[in-house]
């Protein structure tokens, strides 16, 4: 009977400590007709709290392993592991070279974020994300702990400033909630980075805290590009609801707008956005942490790949006007310069130079703005 109990009850302890033997109890009853005591429920219910207490233990041990052999396919990576003195698992961080080398090519903007895995194994993931020139979000830094807590903040900000120079300089804007735990860290570790509010954030708390709807001004408030704009819509808060305006005038305004930050944020105002570190990280958050590790690691380096492919491309010059543009899916386009046409078709029907014909373009060391249509300059619009 009892290793029956233990079976029984193995796939219902995903949360241990909301499983109660009475429940236990209970589900034997309803599911299996059978009666068992209260011990008997209490010892499966423990047996399975331990089995699952070394499957976590055995999952984060896994982590050490996979790290070692990343750092030697990837020399100049920044990872770190480390345990406590019963060897128990309390954190690990990975940054690679080419991910380091990455954050170089983006705006000087970042975000930090953090979610909790959803899988029995608990944990914490941590990250830090970095903008591209097409806006986009370019996963730069992970780790995972146990918790979440100011420590792991300062440690994690500490990782950063030894992997990544470039986040610790006077561009720099680091986008976060601000949580105490974070700006402490940011401001001991990053001292010569900008922390700049998320948006998205403020205006959850003022609909939290004042239940109600200002969110479009709040976010136009933000938006705003000058200072008499920004003192405008403030205003216009005042007038809707004066405790709301005034809960924002507490927050320091340059911290949370485009008008007042003293350094560029590239329109960036939040770290929720559609491609959040949250809904990036959606299905590696429902495994178990080596497996998520793995899945992750594996998810930055194919959309690196990606985008390296998207915009590679090989020209080949046939004669002073004609060119072939080969890209990486041996997809090819024929240029002619002089005709001002592409065999994709777009150069000629818009008068305006395509992808290939730019390439072209410059293998020919000239300017694509040679091949606009006069028709798209502003003299045109002018007369």
């Amino acid at each position: 009977r009892g290793s029956f109990l233990v079976k029984f009850t193995a796939p219902l302890v995903e949360d241990v400590a909301a499983l109660r033997p009475s429940d236990i109890i209970n589900r034997v009853r309803s599911e299996v007709g059978a009666e068992t005591s209260y011990m008997a429920a209490w010892r499966s219910r423990a047996a399975n709290k331990k089995r699952k207490a070394n499957e976590i233990d055995e999952s984060y041990q896994r982590i050490k392993p996979l790290l070692d052999n990343l750092l030697i396919e990837n020399p100049e990576s920044i990872i770190s592991f480390e345990v406590d003195n019963e060897n128990q698992f309390i954190r690990a961080f990975l940054c690679l070279w080419p991910w380091i080398k990455a954050a170089e090519y983006c705006r000087p903007v970042f975000t930090l974020d953090t979610c909790h895995s959803k899988s029995s194994y608990k944990g914490v993931y941590f990250g830090l994300s970095a903008i591209d020139g097409e806006g986009k979000l370019v996963p730069i830094a992970f780790a995972v702990c146990s918790v979440e807590n100011s420590n792991n903040w300062m440690w994690f900000c500490e990782n950063l400033h030894t992997a990544l120079p470039i986040i610790n300089t006077n561009e720099t804007v680091i986008i976060s909630d601000r949580e105490k735990g974070i700006s402490d860290a940011v401001q001991a570790k990053l001292s010569n980075a900008f922390h700049a509010h998320c948006v998205w954030h403020i205006e959850k708390n003022v609909n939290t805290k004042f239940r109600t709807k200002l969110g479009g001004k709040i976010w136009a408030a933000a938006k705003a590009l000058n200072a008499e704009d920004f003192d405008n819509i403030m205003e216009e808060i005042s007038s809707l609801h004066i405790e709301a305006a005034n809960y924002l005038r507490e927050i320091h305004s340059a911290t949370w707008t485009l008008s007042k930050c003293p350094r560029n944020r590239f329109g960036h105002l939040t770290s929720n956005t559609s491609e959040s570190f949250n809904s990036w990280l959606y299905n590696e958050r429902l495994v178990e942490p080596f497996e998520a590790i793995s899945l992750l690691v594996r998810k930055v380096n194919t959309l690196y790949y990606n985008q390296r492919m998207k915009y590679s491309s090989a020209v080949y010059q046939a004669n002073e006007s004609i060119f072939e543009v080969r890209s990486e899916n041996s997809n090819f386009r024929v240029v002619n310069l002089n005709a001002l046409t592409c065999s994709c078709q777009q150069f000629q029907e818009y008068r305006f130079p395509c992808t290939h014909a730019c390439a072209a373009i410059l293998k020919a060391r000239l300017q694509p703005s040679q091949f606009v249509h006069i028709t798209y300059h502003t003299t045109a619009l002018q007369n």
